[in-house]
């Protein structure tokens, strides 16, 4: 009885171990191949504004001077996620995730693009009104190119987070790969069941 049970048990975890690898699952591949090229993006973006802006910072003056310095700050921040972002993509698809996990992160990117985008209108109404309440100054000129660079800013990163958020998300509603898409309360409400489709 007790080799019977050691069998069986030796069974399901081995069993278990194997649903539990994903490291080849074309779901979390895909999932990771989208947040590789949405990193890429965000990388090139940076690197031409940097590339641009700095040099325009150096060889300009009034709200032009402002903008590219800005643009210059902003977007050593956007390379400051992105590449960390891109590594990050590159080292999950060389390890081992369960199921849960990858569930997990799926979820998780999703509700981070979402709150980035409120995050963006926020940016860009920032610089709207700091280009409306302003004064005709050295000053003005400051919080106008500031305006200027924060409502580009913001709506790159609007149009970039809004399309990396319908990316994953259609990536996830058009999967049948993934064990818990599958899963909904009983009917009674006192447990789940697994739709086999």
């Amino acid at each position: 009885m007790k080799k019977r049970f050691f069998v069986l048990l030796s069974l399901i975890i081995g069993l278990s171990s194997i649903a539990q690898n994903t490291e080849n699952l074309p779901f979390n591949n895909k999932r990771l191949k989208i947040n590789k090229s949405g990193m890429i993006v965000l990388s090139a973006w940076a690197a031409s504004n940097l590339a641009v802006s700095s040099v325009a910072w150096a060889t300009t003056t009034g709200k032009a001077k402002y903008f590219h310095q800005m643009n210059t700050l902003w977007n050593v921040v956007n390379l400051g996620i992105a590449l960390p972002g891109y590594f990050k993509s590159k080292r999950e698809h060389n390890g081992k995730l369960s199921t849960a996990e990858v569930i997990r992160e799926q979820y998780t990117t999703e509700q981070i693009y979402l709150i980035n985008n409120a995050l963006n209108v926020v940016y860009i109404g920032s610089g709207l009104l700091l280009k409306t309440t302003t004064k005709n100054n050295e000053q003005s000129m400051r919080w106008q190119g500031y305006g200027n660079s924060l409502i580009l800013q913001g709506g790159f990163l609007l149009l970039f987070d809004l399309y990396q958020y319908f990316r994953h998300r259609n990536h996830r509603l058009k999967s049948r790969d993934v064990f818990f898409d599958n899963i909904s309360p009983s009917n009674n409400g006192l447990g789940l069941k697994y739709s086999f489709n």
